[in-house]
């Protein structure tokens, strides 16, 4: 590589990497699907509910289908919520997420999402704050994401040939940071 494209990639590389938007992960570059999740605000009292809304967006060129299932609230790779303090330690929540998807019935297509291009399936849950922390102070609330059926279960099921995400694809992750006051 001559001197000059060496320094050409150099100048190059930061000017990608600042014009990716706020919250872009490496990741989501290479799915199909971005997560964004939001809360109905930024500070509150310790006695509140927080309001959250998890959305897959399909910032692919294609229809991409969704099982259902990978969104409801568990510890494995489908949708999980982890808190963590100012100084970056995990703190919980203070409960377990139990979700345990089912396998999908063969060939049942009623159990996906369609996600068209630019469109976006998602959920919306409310959490007491006394069940994602203890006290008052900053927190980031980190949701991830993810596919936990492989490529080849759709064949073998009788499902037909679309565009599925699967555990082939990141998992995604996305935060928000909170203020928690008394």
């Amino acid at each position: 590589m001559s001197t000059n494209c060496w320094l050409r990639s150099l100048l190059v590389f930061p000017l990608v990497v600042f014009l990716l938007p706020a919250g872009f992960t490496q990741q989501q570059l290479s799915s199909p699907l971005a997560l964004d999740v939001r809360v109905d605000r930024k500070t509150y009292s310790i006695s509140d509910k927080l309001k959250m809304e998890v959305q897959l967006t399909n910032i692919s060129q294609e229809d991409i289908y969704v099982y259902e299932w990978y969104l409801c609230w568990g510890q494995g790779p489908a949708l999980n919520l982890q808190v963590f303090d100012a100084s970056g330690k995990f703190i919980g929540p203070g409960f377990t997420f139990d979700c345990v998807p089912p396998p999908p019935k063969p060939g049942d297509l009623t159990q996906f999402a369609r996600i068209e291009p630019a469109k976006f399936y998602g959920i919306r849950d409310t959490f007491g704050l006394r069940e994602l922390v203890k006290k008052s102070g900053e927190y980031d609330l980190v949701v991830q994401c993810g596919a936990f059926l492989p490529t080849d279960y759709w064949a073998k099921e009788g499902f037909p040939n679309l565009n599925y995400w699967t555990s082939k694809h990141p998992r995604l992750k996305a935060k928000v940071h909170i203020t928690v006051t008394r």
